[in-house]
């Protein structure tokens, strides 16, 4: 296992086989209901693991979380300590 992973025996277990795009409804609610700081982590994870659909699913999340904004917005958006404060805020 690879500790840094969040949600891994799914990444490598359930993921690994299941080899399709983003337009999966189990791909998106599962991306969706991560912190952008885990996001990172799974596009870590997925690059490690060599798992391109996994690792395109991150990306384009974070993609769309910054499209269309100000470099003053995208800094605030990938902000550590904005999400820092998020995951504090979920317990």
């Amino acid at each position: 296992p690879i500790p840094c992973v969040p949600w891994q025996s799914q990444t490598s277990g359930q993921y690994q086989r299941r080899v399709h795009g983003v337009e999966d409804e189990w791909d998106a609610k599962s991306i969706n209901n991560q912190s952008k700081r885990n996001i990172f982590k799974i596009i870590l994870g997925a690059n490690y693991m060599d798992i391109k659909s996994l690792l395109h699913l991150g990306c384009a999340k974070i993609a769309t979380m910054i499209k269309g904004k100000s470099p003053e917005e995208i800094k605030k958006i990938l902000s550590e300590e904005d999400d820092v404060k998020d995951e504090k805020s979920d317990l």
